[in-house]
């Protein structure tokens, strides 16, 4: 397994996408610097989605391989302001 990490994500005001390319992991750390993030599918937005509270790690976990894999392109982030999210991952 190897630990990667993704430039800090700022949406603006906007639903964004996690990773436009395919990426397949096993466990997704969300760090969030800001009140109104949230994560979630392509329907994420102001009142959908999991609110990331602020200087929290949030993670998502497979317990067992079997479980399969987190694609990070079907992972969206939803945000206002200059609010900020940190992410590193494993694969």
């Amino acid at each position: 397994m190897t630990i990667e990490t993704i430039a800090d994500i700022t949406p603006n005001g906007s639903k964004v996408q996690v990773s436009v390319a395919s990426i397949k992991a096993t466990w997704i750390k969300f760090v969030a610097n800001g009140s109104t993030i949230r994560v979630g599918d392509t329907n994420v937005g102001a009142a959908r989605g999991l609110n990331l509270p602020t200087g929290v790690l949030v993670s998502f976990d497979r317990l067992d391989v079997h479980q399969g894999f987190y694609d990070l392109s079907a992972l969206y982030l939803y945000g206002t302001g200059t609010d900020k999210v940190s992410i590193t991952y494993g694969v």
